[in-house]
């Protein structure tokens, strides 16, 4: 067997390998692309739902303990929050 037909074999041989290797490669890319917008797009809507309860348990005690004619409601998500010493203001 000459030397050329030799390299030959085995370069057909690291060719089929190195293939399968990149495409597992591309498709678990392609995988991980998707996993990352689902878990993103969860955790946002996570991040949504936490931030409405707040709100709420804010503007409920807002309600129960502000007696003045001035703010009817606070709602933090839709403001900069500033704080002085001990009161923050929305």
């Amino acid at each position: 067997m000459s030397e050329a037909h030799s390299l030959s074999r085995h370069a057909d041989k690291r060719y089929r390998e190195t293939l399968i290797n990149v495409t597992a490669l591309e498709l678990a890319s392609g995988d991980l692309g998707k996993y990352y917008q689902a878990l993103d797009r969860a955790i946002m809507r996570f991040h949504q739902i936490k931030m409405d309860e707040i709100n709420k348990i804010i503007k409920d005690l807002w309600q129960q303990t502000y007696r003045g004619k001035g703010i009817s409601n606070i709602d933090p998500s839709n403001s900069v929050v500033v704080c002085f010493a001990v009161f923050c203001f929305f």
